[in-house]
């Protein structure tokens, strides 16, 4: 994916030490660069979150246990819109829960956690799966491909 850099986008706070620092494609010098630009104060808890593949897998273990939430359907039924629809982020994503998106199908129904267009976590409750994908290119959407990996470890689903 090849992102253009805007002008205004600055290094403004050091790196956390030993962070893995995003990265871009700049389309006009054909280069992969450090982004070092700071995020809304809005977005910062949607997609300026640091953390590491254990504390996700912590997480999703406590979740999945009911240890945080009792009724995990509230979290992820996704809410009904006007004329009895649902609507995600994309075609990957149809449905929008509290806090989760929503994949509906006939079978391997999912939830994920998306964001900054580099990082998935998404759970097949049917399943009884997890996979956390963790990458630093902005803009590598691994949404698009999870699936793929969960035909590994599921058997009989179908991407």
């Amino acid at each position: 994916m090849c992102i253009k850099l805007s002008a205004g986008i600055t290094h403004v706070e050091r790196p956390i030490a030993n962070q893995a620092r995003q990265y871009i494609f700049n389309c006009e010098s054909g280069e992969h660069e450090n982004f070092y630009g700071e995020l809304p104060y809005i977005m910062r808890a949607a997609a300026g979150m640091s953390a590491t593949a254990a504390e996700i897998a912590n997480y999703l273990i406590t979740l999945q246990s009911g240890k945080l939430v009792k009724d995990l359907t509230m979290l992820w039924t996704p809410v009904t819109l006007e004329y009895d629809e649902t609507a995600g982020f994309n075609h990957y994503e149809n449905g929008y829960g509290m806090g989760w998106q929503v994949i509906n199908r006939k079978k391997h129904s999912t939830v994920s956690a998306s964001g900054g267009n580099a990082v998935t976590m998404i759970y097949y409750p049917e399943d009884g799966l997890s996979i956390v994908v963790l990458i630093n290119l902005l803009g590598g959407l691994p949404i698009q491909f999870v699936d793929r990996i969960a035909v590994e470890y599921i058997p009989g689903f179908e991407v």
